[in-house]
């Protein structure tokens, strides 16, 4: 009698199409993270957003409007920050934490202008505002880390939590447990840098490609972005070398430390780190600096994330010159810009940019790179609306010659015409 009712039982659970469906969509999210974990870093996120979708609504909320907005340019040099929440972080929050979209609602009315003719919104809150408004709680960031507050977070955790919940509901096939289990214990996830008021804010608050950071202040400092695993219904954090904002370096031990870390966090992950790492810096920074910061670090490659008013994370590398690689030339002057390869010539200013380097890119295409020669007060600020501009013609990299010395003060001049023949 005992064994048919088991044997009941057993039919009963295995024809709950509610279990049935819950062990399809957990399957699927486990197939998800699995892929996520050999995708590039700034990749994974997505991935397991995609898989995991039955999360909570805001997680497909979010892929979809992040999906939506991946083809839009990048903000302009002058223009607003971003580094405020994005509309695909708003429909995350009002679909996983709607008491917390509640509460950002009526701070958005508080602040409105009362004056009907005044037309323009306040500013979306950034990360931390949002904390301070809905709490650690309201987030789901630990009470003393609140500078984690970021959509990847976010997306991550409710996914984990999803997960616990499936698992005590049960599910109808028996190897569902181990292999959620094999796949998150070996899921890992570099996070955006924290938001701190203390800290310079970047524009964008997208997970870059890098897992390792220089940053460029009053000090310089190396270090590992934070990663995160999924865990029983949490977020694990990785005890990463050089947690944010970094260790404090000298110019001489830049590329070792940096190196000594991409070594511990190859022991702790059993992956290599990527050879670009990420430069934060403020817009206001000498380009020059930067450019001297890359070459002592000995990488091929760097991300660029501007602190303060411009972008982060930018999508467009800053790459060092191979002597084997030559490429058309983008010359920053004070006032006016030039573009020169392949016999065409233009000249232009920032705000004509765009067209001529789209344009320029189009017609002489395939330009995968432009070599930047700038004059020697250009900052951050400008550097990244060049890239912006380069975004936008599908140029992939500026190319730098590393420890060339500061350029004129107008390399955009045209150049002086040899002297007549004897």
């Amino acid at each position: 009698m005992v064994g048919y009712l088991a044997v009941a039982a057993a039919a009963c659970h295995h024809g709950d199409p509610r279990r049935r469906e819950r062990t399809a969509q957990v399957a699927a999210c486990a197939d998800a993270i699995e892929r996520a974990s050999t995708a590039a870093p700034g990749e994974r996120v997505a991935i397991v957003a995609a898989g995991c979708r039955p999360a909570c609504p805001g997680v497909a909320a979010w892929l979809d409007t992040r999906q939506g907005a991946a083809g839009a340019a990048p903000a302009a040099a002058d223009g607003p920050p971003t580094a405020t929440l994005s509309a695909a972080a708003m429909a995350l929050l009002e679909g996983c934490r709607p008491a917390c979209a509640t509460r950002l609602a009526e701070r958005e009315g508080a602040a409105a202008d009362p004056d009907p003719e005044v037309v323009d919104d306040p500013p979306p809150p950034t990360w931390p505002e949002v904390v301070a408004i809905c709490g650690t709680d309201g987030v789901g960031v630990p009470a003393d880390q609140p500078g984690l507050a970021s959509a990847e977070w976010l997306v991550l955790l409710e996914v984990a939590r999803w997960l616990e919940r499936a698992s005590a509901a049960g599910f109808d096939d028996r190897q569902v447990p181990a292999r959620l289990e094999h796949v998150t214990s070996g899921s890992l996830f570099p996070l955006p840098p924290p938001s701190s008021d203390d800290l310079p804010r970047a524009r964008s608050r997208q997970a870059p490609r890098a897992s390792q950071f220089v940053s460029i202040g009053a000090q310089l400092r190396v270090g590992a972005l934070s990663q995160a695993r999924l865990r029983g219904g949490h977020l694990e954090l990785l005890a990463v070398p050089g947690t944010y904002p970094g260790q404090v370096v000298d110019d001489q031990q830049l590329g070792a430390v940096l190196a000594q870390h991409g070594d511990m966090l190859t022991q702790l992950t059993g992956r290599t780190p990527p050879a670009a790492p990420l430069i934060v810096a403020a817009a206001d920074v000498r380009l020059q600096r930067v450019l001297d910061v890359v070459t002592r670090l000995g990488a091929p490659q760097a991300e660029i994330a501007v602190a303060g008013p411009t972008a982060a994370a930018h999508p467009v590398v800053l790459e060092r010159k191979a002597m084997q690689v030559g490429a058309p030339v983008i010359a920053l002057g004070v006032d006016r810009i030039a573009i020169r390869g392949f016999g065409d010539d233009r000249v232009t200013d920032h705000a004509g940019l765009a067209t001529e380097l789209d344009h320029f890119a189009a017609v002489n295409a395939p330009v995968r790179a432009l070599e930047l020669h700038a004059h020697a007060g250009a900052t951050l600020a400008e550097l990244v609306a060049l890239m912006d501009a380069c975004w936008q013609a599908r140029v992939e990299a500026l190319v730098f010659v590393p420890g060339a010395p500061p350029g004129p003060d107008d390399p955009a001049a045209p150049a002086p015409a040899p002297p007549p023949a004897p």
